[in-house]
């Protein structure tokens, strides 16, 4: 009986008090479980063709949460103290790469173009988990192989160490995503961010999908012309044929642009523009 009693008490606590639904807690767990970096993840408003849904009856907030790094200072020696009655020209140099910024990454919002939506589903809300980088510094120290000119205790001329003080970023808490009811709104702190879904029937996340990859290129013609302007010689044929290849690698080769690949430096260095269908917010 007493088991019982404290079971019940530990579920009220977990979804009475703070008032989290199990499906809210679901849904993000679902949707944090699930995500990788780089992809963009939607929820809709659920409809007849919905395959896995879930209600929630009050609504919720979603709270962005960034992650969290901690200052650490490091004490790094340069040159240790040196007998300068000896010679101190005699040494090596060590180079040492230091992160001094840990990768992580971040949730961010996400505005997605009609060419994406199949099936007539539009996304109410979309969700990106994307990467950040590691940061870096290089730092050369000097390094003696005679241990005699680093003993001092006798030395009338003492050359002093160099010491250099580097500042690192630890990764303390990774960015998360919160939950809570509309009726307990959280307060937020520098760089959280807050969105509300509405009381309703929903669509489980999905990973976003756009058919023809993750750009609205320019049409094959619109190429072809921007080519043909610069004294390439092809056809206007509309289409992504050997020709157009050939005389796009030559545009490539000589504006010292990446070949064999339709980026944004060679649409820009041709006038034209790549619409992303995907457009991380910052």
């Amino acid at each position: 009986m007493g088991s019982n009693i404290l079971s019940t008490l530990t579920v009220f606590l977990a979804l009475g008090i703070t008032g989290k639904s199990a499906a809210q807690i679901e849904n993000i767990k679902y949707l944090t479980d699930n995500a990788v970096e780089g992809k963009a993840y939607f929820i809709a408003k659920a409809n007849a063709d919905s395959k896995k849904t879930f209600t929630d009856l009050e609504g919720f907030y979603i709270k962005m949460v960034p992650a969290v790094y901690k200052t650490v200072i490091d004490t790094i020696v340069l040159q240790p103290a040196l007998n300068g009655d000896l010679d101190t020209a005699n040494y090596f140099i060590e180079t040492e790469v230091i992160v001094v910024s840990e990768p992580s990454a971040e949730w961010r919002t996400a505005q997605v173009s009609e060419l994406c939506i199949q099936d007539g589903i539009s996304p109410f809300l979309t969700f990106s988990l994307q990467k950040k980088s590691p940061e870096y510094q290089i730092v050369n120290r000097k390094f003696f192989p005679f241990k005699n000119i680093l003993d001092v205790s006798e030395a009338e001329n003492i050359v002093p160490e160099v010491l250099y003080f580097l500042k690192r970023e630890e990764l303390v808490q990774k960015a998360r995503l919160e939950t809570y009811p509309l009726s307990l709104k959280p307060e937020l702190n520098p760089g959280e961010k807050l969105l509300e879904i509405p009381a309703g029937e929903w669509q489980h996340w999905e990973q976003i999908q756009c058919p023809d990859g993750d750009y609205k290129e320019p049409k094959p013609e619109e190429i072809q012309q921007e080519l043909l302007k610069r004294g390439y010689k092809l056809r206007l044929s509309g289409k992504m044929d050997n020709e157009t290849k050939q005389a796009l690698h030559d545009f490539q080769a000589e504006n010292e642009l990446e070949i064999g690949k339709f980026n944004d430096e060679t649409a820009a260095k041709l006038g034209l523009k790549r619409e992303r269908l995907i457009r991380i917010e910052n």
